[in-house]
């Protein structure tokens, strides 16, 4: 099958005019001008006018399962109010609530170019629908609080449904489901240390919040504050972190493993941000999200020059306003104007695969990489730079493949 367009954008070169994508199976296997493709006789082209056909989007950080909680909070609330109030409406939810959640939004992501899902939920109910949803996913079972027989329990038991998942192939190769928790300072360094050996195991990077805002760096700082007080009603005491920032308390007790997936990261200094690039991490970063907590503004540039890898996600529905990653793109863009488009795209796509451990068959169109792409209706002006039509313009999803099926046409 060939799928041709006004032109199609790799992420590994120029835009191709009147470009095409072949596809054998699940792989890319031709991508080059229509005029230069080997076409069989039987071989059906497909042709989408005033389109660019692009790599599809990766969401590298989202919570699905609280997509029943759009527009319910206000923003600009302190965070540990916020979250004080999401535990609140958590306890009103059935678990019919968060499967529709998660079942409309993997349709409002793919509707908006998404083909690549970093979904974490607590429920675990993720792990259980994704192998039967199109959608490429990575589900993770978020877990937090004390040290409880309990919570070690729901853990194992956890890590037992996977094992035994994997085993007998109830997940596709396009589902990896994994585990963690929520941030530090939500559970003891005791049960941190047993999630990670046990996720260690999995072929998922290992994922958690880190250094979102100034309540959480005052919880480091001073072991007090109203965040340390809601952890303290909802999960147990949290660490004395003996006034280190997030960073250096975690890499002195060797927590941040290598390639791990840290999230935010809103909090950093020279010297934090040095030591994390040693640890080859990457960084997703959620603009909107930030916006809507008034956090501070997310150091890019310090990532940058440090090599760090950043690629974006959307937070939850209990923040933001739906799960587009072009949207994010554009308020990354409004934020750092100076920043070429070309370069913001790659945050969504190049960036995402690398910071999944998927460089290789992710976030560009080559062949032998998977069949993950989208076209998007845009009708170029050559005036214009295409990437900033992209990034800055509206325009809808023309059609979606994800792991070589057509499932948004």
């Amino acid at each position: 099958m060939i799928y041709k367009a006004d032109y199609v954008i790799t992420m590994a070169g120029p835009p191709i005019k009147d470009g095409a994508v072949k596809i054998r199976g699940n792989r890319i296997s031709e991508v080059r001008s229509i005029s230069q493709m080997t076409i069989d006789n039987d071989e059906e082209v497909k042709v989408f006018k005033d389109t660019i056909i692009m790599p599809g989007l990766i969401n590298a950080h989202c919570h699905l399962e609280l997509g029943y909680a759009r527009g319910l909070f206000p923003p600009g609330e302190a965070f540990s109010m916020w979250l004080a109030r999401v535990e609140k409406s958590r306890k009103e939810q059935l678990d019919e609530d968060y499967e529709n959640a998660i079942r409309l939004g993997i349709m409002e992501s793919i509707h908006s170019g998404t083909t690549t899902l970093f979904d974490v939920g607590k429920t675990g109910l993720n792990i259980k629908i994704f192998p039967d949803e199109t959608v490429r996913s990575f589900p993770v079972r978020e877990f937090s609080g004390g040290e409880t027989n309990l919570n070690y329990q729901q853990f194992d038991e956890q890590i037992a449904y996977i094992s035994e998942g994997s085993s007998s192939f109830l997940f596709p190769d396009k589902c990896q489901p994994s585990v963690s928790i929520r941030s530090p300072y939500t559970c003891s360094e005791t049960f941190f240390r047993h999630v990670l050996t046990r996720q260690n195991n999995l072929r998922v990077p290992f994922s958690f919040h880190l250094s979102e805002g100034q309540e959480e760096e005052g919880l480091y700082k001073t072991n007090s504050g109203q965040l340390h007080d809601f952890c303290e009603r909802n999960f147990g005491t949290p660490p004395d972190f003996q006034g280190k920032n997030p960073v250096n308390y975690l890499l002195e007790r060797k927590l941040i493993p290598q390639k791990t997936l840290l999230v935010h990261c809103n909090v950093l200094d020279v010297k934090s941000a040095s030591r994390l690039a040693e640890k080859n991490v990457s960084i997703a970063h959620c603009p909107r999200s930030s916006d809507f907590f008034e956090h501070p503004e997310f150091p890019f540039e310090l990532c940058y020059n440090n090599n760090i890898n950043v690629c974006l996600g959307t937070e939850s529905m209990a923040c933001n306003e739906d799960l587009s990653l072009f949207e994010e793109m554009h308020m990354f863009r409004s934020k750092y104007p100076h920043v070429d488009c070309s370069e913001v795209l790659k945050l969504a796509t190049v960036n995402g695969a690398r910071a999944l451990g998927m460089e290789d068959s992710l976030g560009k169109l080559l062949p032998g990489y998977l069949a993950d792409f989208i076209g998007i209706t845009i009708k170029h002006d050559p005036a214009f730079d295409m990437f900033d039509e992209i990034v800055c313009e509206e325009h809808e999803v023309a059609m979606a493949m994800i792991d070589g099926e057509e499932v948004l046409i």
